[in-house]
């Protein structure tokens, strides 16, 4: 009998989502099933896929299915990002990233010529 050979690109055709539920069952399947025919293996997955729940306490496949049951987020965790970044001391706002960067260069610059203006005078 030939040994299981299965592949990731093989579970998300089936309908995997991308992440680690591939490797764990990857991994779960040649450890536990890697002399079964390899349809057999896939219409578990598929099972699996379709009801996680069912699986979830299962001492093989538990794992796995965990991997596949959407976790709860608690209310009040839904964080935004932060488009606007974080404003430097004595700088606006609303000032662009853009807009920021040519500051800057402008505010060295300017810093660079009052600096040589200084050792010029010296």
């Amino acid at each position: 009998m030939a040994k299981l050979k299965l592949r990731g690109k093989d579970l998300r055709a089936i309908g995997y989502p991308e992440g680690p539920v591939i490797s764990i069952a990857m991994n779960i399947m040649g450890k536990n099933y890697k002399f079964e025919k390899e349809e057999e293996v896939v219409d578990l997955l598929k099972k699996i896929l379709a009801a996680p729940v069912e699986y979830a306490n299962d001492a093989v496949l538990g794992l796995t299915a965990q991997q596949l049951i959407p976790k709860e987020t608690p209310e009040g965790m839904d964080i935004s990002p932060n488009t606007a970044g974080v404003p430097f001391k004595g700088e606006p706002a609303a000032l662009s990233s853009t807009a920021h960067g040519a500051e800057r260069k402008m505010s060295r610059t300017a810093a660079m010529k009052t600096i040589s203006q200084r050792e010029d005078t010296r």
